[in-house]
Parts: structure tokens; sequence; C-alpha cells
């Protein structure tokens, strides 16, 4: 046989990492580039340790990568030996951080062990919590006494007698249903617009889609709010226009093509004075004198 370039004796010598080595007593084997007496050693990455159980026992040992344990007793967590729950089988173990624990009853919330005694328990940061009697806001644990409560930050509240601003709570002083998507609000100060509580600081607000408006300062077009400039701004589809110098022909805005609006008629998308031409099955066609 041959060890690198170099032939040995199988008989009485060892080839550890192209290294010939002399077998000095008997059950040696290779541990990286040295031998050890594999039945009253073990062989870990980092080193070579004499066990302590009896010749021929090497098989109920692991390694971690600078430890050996015994498995039936502990576990390697992270190369951290751990120590085994008292009699919990090993289908119910799984490390968490640097512990083993028993998953029949625990849980790891990031890398901590925690309570788990039904499947109403979740994790809150490093923490369990029971999700029918608790809520976790913003990492923080909060009793929930209805099915009302809501996260304002890291503090629960019931958001049919309280409200959220800022991530502070305050009380509801106006209780009015029903609600506005989730949450319940003051018609005199709001409104509610395709399920949203929106601001109204006068009666001559109105809802464009899920935005408040007022119908003085803006105009709505299909959902999209435009700058009521004038007057006689209106709506041409999704855009607005003044109608005064412009005219609507299915959806686009014409310039008016004469002063006198009265005779203004559309051809299909193109604004026309009836009295200068004439349409027909969507033409324009110049009258004649």
């Amino acid at each position: 046989s041959f060890c690198g370039n170099d032939s040995f004796d199988t008989t009485t010598q060892l080839c550890c990492q192209d290294a010939i080595i002399e077998k000095s007593f008997e059950n040696a084997e290779c541990c990286g580039s040295i031998i050890y007496d594999f039945q009253t050693q073990i062989c870990c990455p980092n080193d070579i340790t004499t066990t302590t159980t009896s010749p021929g026992t090497k098989n109920l040992l692991n390694c971690t990568a600078d430890h050996q344990y015994d498995p039936s007793t502990h576990g390697c967590c992270g190369e951290i030996v751990a120590q085994q729950p008292t009699g919990v089988s090993i289908e119910n173990q799984e490390c968490c951080g640097d512990f083993i624990m028993d998953i029949t009853q625990q849980m790891c919330c990031e890398g901590v062990i925690n309570p788990n005694l039904d499947d109403t328990y979740r994790c809150c940061a490093n923490k369990s919590f029971i999700s029918t009697s608790q809520m976790c806001c913003s990492s923080v644990v909060n009793e929930k006494p209805s099915t009302d409560q809501k996260c304002c930050g890291e503090t629960s509240y019931n958001r049919i007698t309280q409200f959220c601003c800022g991530g502070s709570v305050g009380a509801k002083e106006v209780r009015i249903a029903p609600p506005c998507g989730e949450d319940y609000f003051d018609p005199e100060t709001h409104m509610c617009c395709a399920g949203v509580v929106q601001p109204k600081l006068n009666n001559n607000y109105a809802c464009c889609k899920a935005v408040s408006f007022e119908k003085g300062v803006e105009i709505c077009c299909l959902g999209t709010l435009w700058p009521r400039e004038t007057a006689t701004t209106k709506c041409c589809a999704d855009t607005a226009f003044d109608s005064t110098p412009e005219k609507c022909c299915a959806g686009v805005v014409n310039t008016r093509p004469s002063l006198d609006r009265t005779l203004h008629r559309c051809c299909g998308a193109i604004a026309y004075d009836k009295s200068l031409q004439t349409c027909v099955d969507g033409t324009l066609t110049v009258l004649t004198p």
C-alpha cells in the first residue's frame, strides 16, 4: 500500500494524512495526523480524550468540536454539550440556543426556552404567550380582555372605547355604530370613506374612494383628486378641466372650437362647431355655404 508517494506495511504502520506512523500499540487508529487507541480514547476534532468508560464502549460517546459527551444523557447544541431533560424521549428533544428542551411542553422563542402547554401558545420576541387571552404588541405581551383589542405601539387597547394616536391610547367620547372597517368614529369630525376613517372639517366634505376632500377646493374624477381651480371646473373621465374654454368629448379634453358654446358638439372624441361642420357616422364634414 502507498501513503502519499511512499509504500508502507499496513500490519505495522498507519497512513495518517499522508504521514507514515508506526503502530506503537494495539487498537491504533488515525486521529488527524496522529494515532490513538480507539478502545480507550475518543478522537474529537481538536483533541484526543481518554474515555471514562470501560474499554469497548467508545460507541456510546460523541464529540462536539472540543468535547466528548454521552448521548444517552447529553446532547450537542451548537457545539455546546447540553444536559438532556429528565424522562423525555429523544424524539421529543430539540435544541433551543445552548440548551435542550422538551417540545411537548416547551417552545423556543429567539433562543429562550418558554412554556408551551397547548396549541394556543405563540412567541412574542423571546417570551411565549397565550394567544386566546393575550396579544403581542411590538414584542411586548399584553392582556387581551376582548376580541376588540388592537395594538397601539407596545400597548393593547379596546378599539370600541379607546383610540390610538401616535402610539398613545386615549378614551373615546363618542361611540357610533356601525363601525367603519374595524374602527368607530365621531361623524361630527370624521367620515367613512371606503372603510377608512377620514377627517371631516366641515359639512362640505365628501369621499373620493378612501380619501376625504373638500368639494369647494378639490374635485374627484373617477377616484382621482384634482384642484378645483375655477367654478366651472368639471370632470372628463379621470381628468379635471375648465368647461369654459374646453369641452369633454368621449373622455378627451378639447379646446372649444369657437366662442359660442351653444354651437359646440362632439363627434366621437373631437369637439366641433355645428355651424361650421357636421358629424356623420363619426366623421366631420365641413358645411358648404
